[in-house]
């Protein structure tokens, strides 16, 4: 007998940002489709800069959901911020995560399919 999946209920959304209105989010929309999220938070904004999009993102995750992201560089400028972002923001709330181009996810949680 198969356990049940711990993740069952749990939501995948999709975060895809570029730097500048001259860039397309075309890529990243049709790999995180492919990952089947839910819903896709679009931006357009600097690392640099303030990223309300991302944030509004994160708020909607619940414990067990799980954000995707395309590459590292769509949600950090630096590998601290990447990580604080990853364990402190997103690991210390249940919240998994899932980087399609870098195909790496936090241990524990769902692979995607």
């Amino acid at each position: 007998m198969t356990a049940p999946a711990v993740y069952d209920n749990s939501v995948r959304i999709g975060y895809a940002r570029v730097s500048t209105r001259t860039q397309d989010h075309q890529a990243q929309l049709d790999a995180l489709g492919a990952a089947h999220c839910r819903e896709v938070v679009v931006e357009t904004a600097s690392t640099r800069g303030e990223r309300p999009k991302l944030l509004a993102a994160m708020d909607m995750l619940k414990p067990g959901d799980t954000l995707v992201i395309y590459k590292p560089d769509r949600v950090a400028h630096s590998m601290k911020e990447l990580l604080v972002l990853l364990e402190d923001q997103l690991h210390a709330r249940g919240i998994c995560w899932n980087m399609v181009r870098a195909s790496c996810r936090r241990d524990g949680c769902p692979p995607i399919a």
